[in-house]
């Protein structure tokens, strides 16, 4: 559901001494892939963690009763054929109110209804353990909400659209890794900030999951990268700094020194000119 950060591996990027290669620990695509194969369901789909991940819970062919009365009131447990349950609040022959619903297959709805539909707060619960809890518009995940994984301790809380992770929200991991900023319809898309386990921090730009645009990152042995980024990549132009006082400022494609820049060691020695795939060509 709603969604990881899939900021994937960077390759690494080359310098001119083997020990001073750049590189970028990524929150890797492969741990949100332990997430989509994950049995993180919905009522109506088997896998939960995928960035575009429906909680559609309510929308099922669901055969109307024979209640005429147009007054809210709570009615016996009504059967249905395909083995589901609803308990709850009607509006005549339409769920209405407040009720909870049994699945057949073991999940469970309870929350608001309106029109026969799930609208309001509610809560989803999965099979698994796994938890969606917060607001429903016409049978999906709209407004604010909160999901939280048992089998695998991610959680999100924030804003959603449509089923999809849409607006301000925040990711945290089980590992401790955190992503708060922005999201449009399921991907990290603009502005956000992501904290890893060791330390180490990006700030900036995103698009579609990936770093993008101007942006900072912070390793937690004090070398900052400051500069754009392309698809993940140092790209663009850029500011690297080494904690022991040596600098690169120049330009960057696809993840290594590319173009004209100038490199300044900790003795004050100067390399400027032309850089090729991360070595330093002429200057």
């Amino acid at each position: 559901m709603g969604s990881v950060c899939s900021c994937r591996e960077a390759p690494q990027q080359s310098e001119i001494e083997e020990q001073n290669t750049v590189s970028i620990n990524y929150y890797s695509q492969d741990k949100q892939e332990q997430y989509k194969n994950s049995n993180h369901a919905t009522s109506n789909n088997d896998n939960q963690y995928n960035e575009n991940q429906d909680i559609q819970v309510c929308n099922e062919t669901l055969p109307s009763t024979k209640y005429k009365d147009e007054e809210i009131a709570k009615k016996p447990p009504y059967h249905y054929p395909n083995g589901d349950i609803y308990e709850g609040e009607w509006k005549g022959e339409v769920r209405h109110g407040f009720g909870t619903i049994k699945f057949k297959d073991g999940k469970k709805y309870e929350g608001q209804w309106s029109k026969d539909q799930c609208n309001g707060e509610g809560i989803l619960y999965h099979v698994d353990g796994d938890v969606y809890k917060g607001n429903f518009i016409d049978n999906v995940a709209s407004g604010l909400g909160e999901y939280t994984s048992k089998t695998n301790g991610y959680k999100y809380k924030g804003e959603w659209k449509d089923d999809q992770r849409h607006g301000k929200g925040e990711e945290v991991w089980e590992d401790g890794t955190q992503y708060t900023g922005q999201f449009v319809m399921g991907q990290k898309n603009g502005q956000g900030l992501i904290y890893y386990k060791d330390g180490s921090l990006y700030e900036g730009g995103f698009k579609n999951d990936k770093f993008d645009g101007e942006g900072t990152y912070k390793w937690a042995d004090g070398r900052i990268y400051e500069g754009q980024f392309k698809n993940g990549l140092f790209d663009g132009k850029g500011k690297y700094i080494w904690p022991e006082g040596k600098t690169y400022k120049g330009e960057f494609k696809s993840g290594k020194q590319n173009g004209k820049g100038l490199q300044t060691t900790e003795s004050g020695e100067i390399l400027e000119g032309q850089w090729e795939e991360g070595i330093f060509i002429k200057s």
